[in-house]
């Protein structure tokens, strides 16, 4: 349409309709089927999904999933592109799925791994590491993007809920969920057969690392115990009907820590990433290991104590003897 411009390093897909004066930054990636109303301005290195469609007058500062129809400044989610769906031969059940998840990721204020249906009792922690956005997010920036992993191992893994994020994220990879107690791994090979993943997700019993191969394993998730025998009286009423063995770790709640720090070392690929949660615990870790540089990340949906490690770091530390 009329006055519509699209600057530099843009992709755009199939069958996208730009009205006018819809203004594109450099570095936007839109997908097929994408609607631009009049008047609508994207920032740098925005990505836009399939079947999005964008009111007039919104100024887009972050990225649109697909299917969805967003509105105003500050941008707001306003629903399902349904119609745009329809006109382009999308069949009704699959539109009524997608509105699902819709409801789902945007309505019902959960968390990723709450918005995802799995399986939760008294054989394994309740779902809430924040994890479960960065693997969402596929790990960007600390995992290269647009790259599949080719194994991905989430250790001490309770019910299974960040392996099998990790799995939605990762596609291609195989992902193994590793858990010493049985009844949490029964738990994890329900949630297993609940997502239909058996072709790319088992589950093992371990202890810790030790049953992967050495240098196979590209991404290590890693959620263990991590609460002091302190601690533990000072827990939550909530926090009573979870089992102890998966709250509770010896050492001001560092012990575990220390050691999947140490076996990820022979674990990780050459160009691995280890992503390790302590909580409130990291100050604890630190005391532990006060020569490594832990690098905690910032969490914007909350949360603490979560560090992401490459191998290459792992190796240097080992190296160094400040492990």
């Amino acid at each position: 349409m009329a006055y519509s411009h699209i600057a530099h390093d843009c992709l755009v897909g199939n069958h996208c309709i730009f009205s006018n004066n819809s203004t594109l930054a450099g570095h936007i990636t839109i997908g097929n089927h994408v609607v631009l109303a009049g008047l609508t301005a994207i920032q740098q290195f925005c990505s836009i999904g399939d079947f999005a469609f964008i009111s007039g007058g919104s100024l887009v500062r972050k990225d649109i999933p697909p299917y969805t129809k967003v509105a105003r400044d500050p941008l707001i989610f306003v629903g399902v592109n349904s119609i745009g769906m329809e006109r382009n031969g999308v069949g009704k059940e699959q539109i009524r799925l997608v509105q699902e998840v819709y409801r789902t990721l945007f309505k019902s204020k959960h968390n990723i791994s709450q918005a995802l249906r799995f399986i939760a009792d008294a054989r394994a922690l309740v779902p809430r590491s924040p994890v479960s956005h960065l693997l969402a997010d596929r790990l960007v920036p600390w995992w290269p993007d647009g790259r599949d992993p080719g194994v991905v191992v989430d250790v001490c893994c309770g019910g299974g809920s960040l392996g099998l994020v990790a799995a939605g994220a990762f596609p291609d990879a195989t992902v193994i969920l590793s858990d010493l107690d049985l009844q949490a791994l029964s738990l994890a090979a329900e949630n297993i057969a609940l997502h239909g993943r058996s072709d790319k997700v088992c589950a093992l019993r371990a202890d810790l690392l030790s049953a992967i191969r050495s240098g196979s394993a590209d991404i290590v998730l890693a959620n263990p115990p991590y609460v002091s025998r302190a601690e533990m009286a000072e827990l939550p009423p909530e926090y009573c009907v979870e089992p102890r063995i998966a709250l509770e770790a010896d050492a001001e709640g560092t012990e575990l820590a220390v050691s999947l720090l140490r076996e990820a070392v022979r674990v990780l690929a050459p160009d691995g990433l280890m992503l390790l949660e302590v909580g409130e615990t990291w100050m604890a870790l630190e005391e532990r290991l006060p020569k490594v540089p832990f690098f905690w990340l910032e969490l914007p949906q909350g949360g603490s104590g979560v560090a992401a490690i490459t191998a290459q770091e792992l190796r240097d530390w080992d190296a160094a003897g400040i492990l």
